[in-house]
């Protein structure tokens, strides 16, 4: 009688300790998945973070890049206008010369 009632009490003292643990592991497995998925959403909003930080980084440097073309623009358009004058000026140099050349031959011609 006694050793059934050892075999007895430790069969139910073992089922007790299986539910104990199995109550535990369910309890450790809906806290680590709590902690995986606060984990995951922190990670996301890390990440959207550093995403929007990187396009405004690429948009300033795009601004500063477009600045300094237009920059470049202007300065070749004025070297560009200033080589034009000079050539214009040589043009209507030579143009006066002809002329001039021309009424000296005509003054020549005409005496």
């Amino acid at each position: 009688m006694g050793a059934i009632k050892l075999r007895i009490l430790d069969d139910f003292n073992r089922r007790m300790l299986d539910k104990d643990l199995d109550d535990h592991f369910e309890k450790v497995s809906k806290t680590a998945k709590k902690l995986f998925k606060q984990q995951v959403q922190t990670r996301r909003a890390h990440n959207e973070k550093a995403i929007d930080e990187k396009i405004k980084s690429i948009k300033v440097h795009l601004a500063r890049e477009e600045v300094v073309e237009r920059e470049r623009a202007l300065q070749d358009m004025h070297e560009n206008e200033e080589k034009a004058a000079k050539r214009l000026a040589e043009i209507e140099a030579k143009k006066e010369a002809e002329l001039k050349k021309r009424e000296d031959q005509y003054k020549v011609r005409r005496d």
